[in-house]
């Protein structure tokens, strides 16, 4: 059930905000959307860890309700309807087939689409392994192992903070093909870093954090980018991003469970071929 509303609050911002601001507003609110979202995991490691520390994991539960609740009242007081009532279609299944057969046929959508993804994956490969060596191995408590995940995701924050405030200059391509090329830099920091086993988890999350910071760029870019090229389809491509991306979150933290053999340097490798990947689309693909 938390994740059936979950995904549609995930899905349904990113169409609104391009209905509402068309063209460099919107992907500067793209961006600032970019800029909150990948931070959550670690703001949410450092609210978990102080939660199982004082009280228990049941009241991560009781937090989540109470979150919800607010972000209800906040929904209901302030967010409009961005469609008029005449652009509003009625809903069959042939047609959604249809509209998404459409999105799906656009091979530029489709590198945009995937890139994120990917991303996401080695990203998820990292957040799901890394407790293992943080806490079980190199003795830090949850809280502490909340504020190296922090560090390293406060990459994105910067990367799409990149984008905010160059949106005016840049191609979006330029955008992403730099955010590829940081992730490419970040992997093999970290795999580096994985074959030396530094007992130092700074150095860890500091090589993850460049990683996290390509990532930033490229995920905000490619955003409004495959919102942009899909024409009138928006609200289906914002829904085709996010699927793929869950989907790679999904199997970013699936690989993880069937690699992980006590350190980090199959999982290192693993990520570092998921950039090489990234890098390839890009580089057989215009955008």
């Amino acid at each position: 059930m938390q994740a059936i509303g979950g995904s549609g609050c995930s899905v349904i911002p990113l169409a609104m905000i391009k209905h509402a601001y068309p063209g460099i507003k919107g992907t500067k609110i793209l961006a600032l959307w970019g800029m909150i979202l990948p931070m959550t995991p670690g703001i949410a490691g450092l609210m978990g860890g102080n939660v199982t520390e004082y009280f228990s994991w049941r009241g991560i539960f009781f937090l989540l309700v109470a979150g919800s609740f607010v972000l209800w009242m906040g929904i209901s007081a302030f967010v409009i309807e961005t469609r008029s009532v005449e652009n509003q279609k009625v809903f069959t299944i042939r047609s959604q087939i249809k509209a998404f057969g459409e999105v799906l046929r656009n091979r530029r959508f489709l590198v945009v689409a995937l890139l994120p993804a990917l991303g996401f994956a080695g990203l998820s490969i990292y957040n799901a392994t890394s407790p293992f060596i943080f806490i079980a191995q190199l003795g830090l408590t949850p809280f502490v192992f909340g504020f190296y995940l922090f560090i390293t995701l406060s990459g994105t924050f910067f990367g799409s903070l990149v984008v905010r405030l160059m949106a005016h200059k840049w191609a979006l391509g330029s955008f992403v093909r730099i955010g590829i090329c940081l992730i490419l830099l970040g992997a093999a920091i970290f795999v580096a870093l994985c074959f030396y086993s530094p007992k130092f988890p700074i150095l860890y999350a500091l090589g993850m954090m460049v990683y996290a910071l390509g990532f930033g760029m490229m995920l905000s870019a490619a955003l409004a980018l495959g919102i942009d090229i899909s024409g009138h389809r928006q609200g289906h491509a914002a829904g085709l991003m996010r699927a793929f991306q869950f989907l790679g979150i999904a199997g970013g933290v699936s690989l993880a469970g069937l690699i992980y053999q006590g350190s980090f340097v199959l999982p290192g490798i693993v990520i570092l071929g998921i950039a090489c990947l990234m890098g390839l689309g890009v580089w057989r693909s215009p955008l």
